[in-house]
């Protein structure tokens, strides 16, 4: 996945890769050493130590589908070369930074969804969760962030345009948490077909979504 340790100095030509993943104590590495790339065309992929060679990338890929690929495929030939051996896998993907870029089929389930716009959404979804017992009863929602530069203007100040646009990158950000809940949910299904789910301490954690 995303590899964002890597000194500078290591990611421009002539490069060295002290700061590399097998460098730093890994077997194997697949993914991107940059902090963001495109989820359809990545600017460079590594694997181990060496530049992947891509002469075109398929009209389907999607680099959160292909990191998930490769570490599945890892798992499996773990267990099927060493049945009883230990493994870490830190799995990390690009998403949810930016760029954002969503698969036609995963942002067709969101479609119209953000239309209502971003402050009906949010009380929407503060009161299912105060409903659920997540916060004590009688919590009070956040007022809306006005820190200059980080502000969120009410919604309905906001012009058609703003509204249509702000919708669409709504639409594109759940499409892509929805990517990443797949992903989870194969590596998941991988320890299971292998038996090792009862045997496997997994964190989760997250910067850039929820």
């Amino acid at each position: 996945g995303k590899w964002h340790l890597a000194r500078d100095t290591n990611l421009a030509p002539g490069r060295t890769r002290d700061s590399w993943p097998l460098q730093r104590g890994f077997d194997s590495y697949y993914g991107s050493l940059e902090g963001l790339n495109s989820f359809y065309y990545p600017n460079e992929l590594i694997s181990d130590n060496s530049v992947v060679d891509v002469e075109e990338y398929p009209s389907d890929y999607y680099v959160t589908d292909d990191i998930t690929d490769k570490a599945v495929s890892r798992i499996k030939s773990l267990r099927a070369h060493d049945a009883d051996k230990p493994f870490f896998l830190y799995f990390s993907h690009i998403a949810m930074h930016g760029p954002h870029q969503a698969k036609p089929e995963d942002l067709a389930k969101y479609r119209g969804r953000y239309t209502e716009g971003w402050d009906a959404v949010r009380r929407s979804r503060f009161d299912a969760q105060l409903e659920a017992g997540f916060f004590p009863p009688g919590t009070q929602m956040a007022e809306r962030n006005t820190e200059p530069g980080y502000d969120a203007p009410p919604w309905d100040e906001l012009t058609e345009e703003e509204q249509l646009r702000f919708a669409r990158y709504q639409e594109v950000y759940a499409a892509m948490v929805d990517s990443i809940d797949q992903s989870v949910g194969r590596v998941l299904d991988t320890l299971d077909e292998l038996g090792e789910t009862d045997n496997t301490i997994i964190v989760f954690t997250s910067d850039n979504g929820a």
